[in-house]
């Protein structure tokens, strides 16, 4: 096994990021009871498979530990691997002025004593597409399964653990297997079609993570893809830091039902009326009172 530590930003709290959503129920990953450690699997520049922990370290820092790496991590390998627990724990997303406007408001200072808001992802754009695609129309536990299913087409390990599978491995089976194997549903034609566009070079995913990219661009791309609507193109915009939309499902509007109108029913518009004097970031108000209900 070999270690190494990488650099948080001032505030970053592990446990608050981990729990931040389902995201951490959801395979590859797996985790300690306490919330403070986070196991997943990936695949090395050479195709070997290898396990990542991770757990919180001082400074604040997170300590990376690999096993199953050949000999020593190469430097290149090292890098690869420092990126990827970047993006995991939304490392380079800057939570400066969304805690400096939420100081002005009691009801959400806590955010900021806590160090929430910064919200968990996969290791890439793709995983995080898959996964919000089956969290559509169905229950958490449909999502979780549906999921660990997907994640069982990726390469195995000695111990009988996936990575998960690339567009190009997906896109390799046929649509019956593929919804015999995963039962998504409606949603397996629109995972062969997204896999396979990306796996032929016609979408880029990957690149709609830049942070430079506007909202509003990033926002109609994701429409353009089958099976996201505004939820889901919403908690991918979340994803990628930027919090300028709100997300409304079942549960929001459960919430805000309770929360804000004493459980009379509410309309969307409402609830957009709302939490617009928080822009750009009612998005993500929201799901603080989501995370507090």
């Amino acid at each position: 096994m070999t270690g190494f530590l990488v650099t948080a930003p001032a505030g970053f709290n592990f446990r608050s990021t981990m729990i931040s959503h389902g995201w951490l129920m959801l395979a590859p990953f797996d985790y300690s009871d306490d919330y403070l450690r986070l196991q997943t699997i990936d695949r090395l520049d050479d195709g070997s498979l290898v396990q990542l922990n991770f757990a919180p370290a001082a400074g604040p820092a997170i300590r990376v530990e690999v096993e199953g790496v050949k000999g020593r991590l190469r430097a290149a390998s090292k890098r690869r691997l420092t990126e990827l627990t970047r993006r995991i724990f939304n490392l380079d997303l800057d939570m400066t002025p969304v805690y400096r406007r939420l100081r002005t408001e009691a009801r959400y200072r806590w955010a900021e004593q806590r160090g929430a808001g910064r919200l968990l992802r996969a290791a890439t754009v793709w995983e995080d597409l898959v996964k919000t695609l089956m969290t559509t129309n169905t229950t958490w536990a449909g999502t979780r399964n549906m999921v660990k299913r997907i994640t069982e087409l990726g390469p195995q390990d000695d111990a009988g653990r996936h990575a998960f599978p690339t567009p190009a491995e997906v896109a390799g089976h046929r649509q019956q297997a593929l919804q015999e194997h995963i039962r998504a549903g409606y949603r397996t034609a629109y995972l062969l079609e997204l896999a396979g566009r990306i796996a032929a070079g016609e979408l880029d995913v990957e690149r709609w993570d830049d942070p430079a990219l506007e909202s509003d661009d990033v926002y109609q791309r994701l429409l353009e893809l089958k099976g996201f609507g505004p939820y889901a193109a919403s908690v991918m915009l979340k994803l990628m830091g930027k919090f300028d939309r709100l997300a409304l499902d079942t549960a929001a509007r459960s919430m805000y039902a309770q929360q804000f109108t004493e459980g009379g029913k509410p309309t969307d518009r409402q609830i957009r009326e709302h939490y617009q004097p928080y822009a750009p970031y009612q998005g993500l108000v929201l799901w603080l009172d989501l995370m507090v209900e």
